[in-house]
């Protein structure tokens, strides 16, 4: 009889980090950035940075969580979907647990207001206790937000916009108005992640069809209407950056960022060549997923250009290249082979030990 083991800590850890999918944490931690900046843009960068810098990286480790611990929560209430559209992720959650993904869940849903509450900025702390709670609305009841295509949209930009308020409020607490170029940011970039959530959900249209779940790819009668769908909406985003440049609220050297309208078009006319094909979209996905941490993160470049700012999206960069090395995303295959090899040697080391005693 073969005998099983318990999942040492170490792949325990692995499972969570792979559950949380820490690459989408980064869009948010790059719109912090932004936010910060834009609420100051007299000071430089490297000023604000050396005059408030716990706050700052409090501000991007919380903007870092707003993308990431909602993904443990979703985990554990879309079980029925993803044995359909994702059974590797299934297989993941319970080899770590779904009660213990849902406690850890809730343990850093409270950390984040704990640390928001331990700054002494009220206003940032209710703003926090709102995201923290929208954030797990996406998938937990009563609201469920990610039922309604339109509303899933509003949520998932939230993963932008309260970055944005943070960098913004850990600053001034909401006691001034936000200047012009804060505000036009925090509208463009937000709009840009929602429509951008429109293809989130491409890959996984046959199961939510079959499951009968209604999102923003399923609400259309066939793939090819959708892929149509979610092209039309990535593809003009970067275009509205045009409006507050003829305003005369953006510098010229803004006038690059549409440039990404362009860069975009192959990777829709791949996702409509391979519409059919599972495996094929789920990887052009993957890929697709970069788009908007280089598009937030030559916004960082373009408008508030320095070297300071190009050394912290060089980090950024530096963290998701090692993240996406380890194989981090549970959404993957590959990271469930992964954990077997890790599984197997440990069933294999611990079968030794018993022979040898």
């Amino acid at each position: 009889m073969r005998r099983t083991y318990e999942p040492t800590w170490e792949i325990r850890l692995y499972c969570l980090l792979s559950l949380a999918r820490l690459r989408t944490g980064f869009p948010g931690a790059l719109a912090f950035v932004i936010g910060w900046q834009a609420t100051h843009v007299e000071v430089s960068f490297r000023c604000s940075l050396l005059q408030h810098p716990v706050l700052f990286f409090l501000g991007l480790f919380l903007s870092f969580l707003t993308g990431t611990v909602v993904n443990l929560g979703n985990t554990v209430t879309d079980i029925r979907e993803d044995k359909v559209n994702l059974p590797h992720r299934v297989q993941i959650a319970r080899l770590y647990g779904l009660r213990r993904l849902l406690v850890v869940n809730h343990d850093m849903s409270f950390l984040m207001i704990l640390l928001a509450f331990l700054t002494f900025k009220v206003t940032f702390f209710l703003v926090m206790i709102v995201a923290v709670w929208l954030m797990n609305q996406y998938s937990f009841p009563p609201l469920r937000l990610k039922r309604h295509p339109f509303l899933s949209l509003l949520n998932f930009s939230c993963a932008i916009s309260f970055p944005f308020s943070f960098g913004f409020l850990l600053q001034t607490d909401g006691t001034v108005w936000p200047p012009a170029q804060w505000t036009w940011l925090c509208v463009l970039c937000t709009l840009f992640f929602g429509l951008f959530g429109t293809a989130k959900n491409l890959q996984d249209y046959d199961g939510d069809k079959a499951a009968g779940i209604r999102t923003t790819a399923t609400m259309f009668a066939t793939k090819k209407a959708a892929v149509f769908f979610i092209a039309a909406c990535i593809t003009t985003t970067p275009l509205l950056f045009i409006f507050p440049i003829l305003w005369g609220s953006f510098p010229v050297q803004m006038g690059i960022v549409p440039l990404w309208s362009l860069i975009i078009c192959p990777i829709m006319a791949l996702n409509y060549k391979f519409r059919h094909n599972p495996e094929m979209l789920k990887t052009l996905q993957s890929v697709f997923f970069l788009y908007p941490i280089l598009f937030l993160g030559s916004l960082c470049l373009i408008t508030y250009s320095s070297l300071t700012m190009a050394g912290v999206v060089f980090l950024h960069l530096c963290l998701l290249v090692l993240v996406e090395r380890l194989g981090l995303d549970a959404r993957k295959p590959s990271t469930y082979r992964t954990l077997q090899r890790l599984r197997d040697e440990q069933t294999t080391n611990l079968s030794q030990q018993v022979l040898f005693k």
